[in-house]
């Protein structure tokens, strides 16, 4: 969060006038479990019920119930009265088998290889679901402080 907000604004540790408090709490972190997600690779045509796996039982396509998860919780404070400004909370489950299909053919197959080279690392959805949110919230920021939005 500090790399994404820096290029943008100073960062500090103790709240006052013209600081905005940001209190982050990062929930439901589940790690891959890296040896399902090999043996779902090895064995033949495994891939097959392992993409049709995560709508079955209730999570995002391209997903299988063993891929990592996260969620994380953010509130944002005025720092000098304390009173609260904003919140917000999401959650994000890794994709196996994914592909971003309005990012035209190279974004899709990268997409897709990004995600399947990361079902074989516990935390590599959670790292990559920090990365995605301190993005957003240097942009929103950006955004309502009239700036211009920093490169994602």
């Amino acid at each position: 969060m500090v790399q994404a907000l820096k290029p943008q604004m100073q960062v500090v540790d103790k709240a006052g006038p013209g600081v905005l408090v940001m209190r982050i709490a990062l929930t439901d972190l589940v790690p891959t479990v890296v040896t399902d997600s090999l043996a779902g690779t090895l064995i033949p045509y495994a891939f097959v019920a392992e993409a049709g796996s995560g709508v079955a039982t209730g999570r995002p396509a391209g997903s299988t119930p063993y891929m990592g998860e996260t969620g994380m919780e953010m509130q944002f404070r005025d720092g000098a009265t304390g009173a609260v400004l904003g919140e917000c909370r999401d959650t994000e489950i890794g994709r196996k088998y994914a592909a971003d299909v309005n990012a035209g053919a190279a974004g899709a197959a990268q997409t897709w290889v990004g995600g399947y080279l990361n079902s074989f690392q516990a935390w590599s959805y959670a790292r990559n679901a920090f990365d995605k949110w301190s993005g957003l919230v240097a942009q929103r920021l950006a955004q309502l402080r009239g700036a211009s939005t920093p490169a994602r």
